[in-house]
C-alpha cells in the first residue's frame, strides 16, 4: 500500500529521494545539476537550483534528469 497512489495503483519503485544531487539532461536547463526538493503524487520532481544568484524551484519530469556520480 505504501507504493500506492490515492487510486490504488502501484506506483513504480523510486529512483530518486529528495536531497539527490540530479543533472538535467534535456530541455533549456540541460546540463545544469540541481538538488531534488520533493517529489509530487504525479511523480514530477522539484529541483531547487541556483540561477542568476538566487535559489530558484522549477518542476521536471524523470526522464529529464539523471543522478550525479
Amino acid at each position: 500500500m505504501a507504493r500506492c497512489d490515492t487510486q490504488g495503483r502501484v506506483l513504480p519503485p523510486d529512483q530518486f529521494a529528495p536531497g539527490d544531487e540530479l543533472q538535467v539532461m534535456s530541455g533549456p536547463f540541460a546540463e545544469y545539476v540541481a538538488t531534488i526538493e520533493t517529489i509530487d503524487a504525479e511523480q514530477r520532481i522539484w529541483l531547487l537550483m541556483e540561477f542568476m544568484g538566487q535559489k530558484t524551484r522549477m518542476p521536471v519530469w524523470p526522464e529529464q534528469v539523471q543522478l550525479t556520480k
